[in-house]
């Protein structure tokens, strides 16, 4: 059912590793720092966050990306804007806050 709802911007929340040796992020990663953009400002908030941003050497408190994933209905009048999203004409997009995509970091060492 069409609800006027052309674009949307899912937030990424991070997954974070809790052991070095992971074989499967998608079972055994079950702790994520949430997007930035989904936390109310509070100074606690702020605390919290600085603990992940002091762990890196750009202070990134997500080590990927942050501006989420974009999808778009598929028409005639949808074009990309960019990798990360969309232009619509004539425009009618939005953002959500209650939906998210999750993802995992992963690391790989070479020596």
């Amino acid at each position: 059912r069409d609800q006027g709802i052309d674009h949307m911007t899912y937030a990424n929340h991070e997954g974070v590793p809790e052991a070095e040796s992971i074989r499967n992020y998608f079972t055994e990663v079950s702790l994520f720092r949430k997007n930035h953009l989904t936390l109310g400002i509070h100074p606690r908030t702020r605390e919290a966050m600085s603990f992940w941003t002091k762990r890196t050497r750009h202070h990134q408190y997500l080590l990927f990306y942050d501006n989420g994933k974009s999808s778009v209905r598929v028409s005639a009048n949808a074009t990309p804007a960019s990798v990360h999203g969309w232009f619509i004409s004539p425009p009618r997009q939005t953002s959500s806050s209650s939906s998210s995509s999750l993802g995992a970091t992963t690391t790989t060492t070479t020596t």
